[in-house]
Formats: structure tokens, C-alpha cells, sequence
């Protein structure tokens, strides 16, 4: 299947200010490597090493940046270094719609290991979270709901300390209520979230073409994918 080339608008340009990013100390990623280049003798994922604008392979390293990450890293990195291409080279090929088979381009740096993130809900999309999930999208329910969680917190739930004394007493009157919600419980509860945002070899890389289904007419993309999942990751 021929895939087009987007509108020149939308073209990725790989230039000196991106590129500064990672001509300086030491990152750590995995590349797509043809079997020409790759000292397992056929195609297929390798960690890669990135060094002051260089990419490098690593021969005595393990084969998953799962195992390096979670041991010792400089001690897994600290054998032999083979040269695979320039920065500039491996970026401009990773490019989706200019991308060549037979030269090596960019994978997601996380390969066997499920992608985790940890954060917290604002307090204003929090409360509109719980009248969804209660109303079941009857609009005069959803509106004698928000009556209710304003006679109890006010207009602004910012103010309450999440795991404070304050929030225990709320979320016992929420329950007699039975206005308790998971939501809640993320934003005034003691801990914070920790939940999967990704299972195992379901990331893509930089440049990766990525498809939405057809019958998709709204999409909301989560910036926590660019925080979370980078192009490399330092060391």
C-alpha cells in the first residue's frame, strides 16, 4: 500500500535546533537495523547508543532496552561500540513517508516492558469527570448533580489538600451521597495515579506513521505520549 506524502504544512524538518537536543551527553533508544548493518545478521530491532551527534550500536549489550534500563546502565553499555549512521540520517529516515527499507530509522525506545504513568486529574475537569459518569449523559441529571457537589465543596475543589484530613471527611460525605468516584479518588485521595498507558511493543517511534480509525470524527491526542514516551531516553 502506497502511503502519500503529507502537504509540505505538515513536512518534519530535521534541523540544526532539533538536532541540538542530542549532540549533547548520552542517550539511550533502539533503531530498526537492515541486516547489512546489524552483527545478528538479519533485520531487526537493536538499543542503540547515542553520543555527541553519533549513533552506535551495541554488540556486547543486551538485545532490550527493558534489561539495560533496569540494571546497572553504564555497566550493560560499557563494552564495544560499532558506528551505525549520523544523527541527521537516522532522523531524516525515520520519517514515515520518505522512510528507506534498507537504511536504519527509529523505533520506540520501550520494547518489552508495558508503558506506565503517574499523575493526578485538575480539580475542574475532575468534577465535570464525576457528573458524566453519575448523569449518564441526562442533562437534567448531570445539572441536579452539579447542584449537589457545589452545596458540598464550592466552585473550586483546587482548594482542598489531596490526603489532607479535609479530603478524608469529603470523600466519606461523597460516599453517603453516593456521589463517590473513582475520579475522585484521584484527585483529593492520598496517592497519586499510576495506570497503563500502553502494553508491550504498542508504541511507535519518531516519524511513525500514525493510523486512526476511519470511523473516528474526534480525536484528543494525550500530550503525555510526548512526555512520557521519548525519542530517546537520557542516561
Amino acid at each position: 500500500m502506497s502511503i502519500a506524502k503529507p502537504v509540505d504544512q505538515l513536512l518534519f524538518s530535521i534541523d540544526d535546533n532539533f538536532l541540538s537536543t542530542y549532540k549533547s551527553g548520552t542517550w539511550l533508544g533502539r533503531c530498526e537495523v537492515p541486516a547489512n548493518l546489524n552483527f545478528l545478521g538479519k533485520k531487526g530491532p537493536l538499543p542503540i547508543l547515542v553520543e555527541e551527534g553519533r549513533v552506535y550500536i551495541l554488540p556486547d549489550a543486551p538485545l532490550t532496552t527493558s534489561e539495560i534500563i533496569n540494571a546497572d546502565a553504564s555497566a550493560k553499555l560499557s563494552g564495544s561500540k560499532t558506528e551505525l549512521a549520523s544523527l541527521e540520517d537516522i532522523f531524516t529516515n525515520s520519517l514515515y513517508y520518505s522512510q528507506e527499507a534498507d537504511k536504519p530509522f527509529i523505533i520506540s525506545p520501550a520494547d518489552v516492558q508495558s508503558v506506565k504513568a503517574c499523575g493526578v486529574t485538575f480539580a475542574s475537569s475532575l468534577i465535570e469527570r464525576v457528573i458524566e459518569e453519575k448523569a449518564g449523559g441526562d442533562p437534567a441529571a448531570a445539572e441536579s448533580i452539579r447542584t449537589e457537589l457545589k452545596a458540598v465543596i464550592g466552585d473550586d475543589l483546587s482548594n482542598v489538600t489531596p490526603g489532607s484530613d479535609e479530603s478524608a471527611a469529603l470523600k466519606k460525605q461523597f460516599q453517603k451521597m453516593g456521589l463517590w468516584s473513582q475520579y475522585l479518588e484521584v484527585g483529593i485521595g492520598p496517592d497519586a495515579e499510576v495506570f497503563t498507558k500502553g502494553q508491550v511493543l504498542s508504541t511507535i517511534g519518531f516519524g511513525a506513521l500514525a493510523g486512526l480509525h476511519p470511523e473516528s470524527g474526534w480525536n484528543n491526542p494525550s500530550m503525555k505520549l510526548v512526555k512520557h514516551l521519548e525519542i530517546f531516553l537520557k542516561l
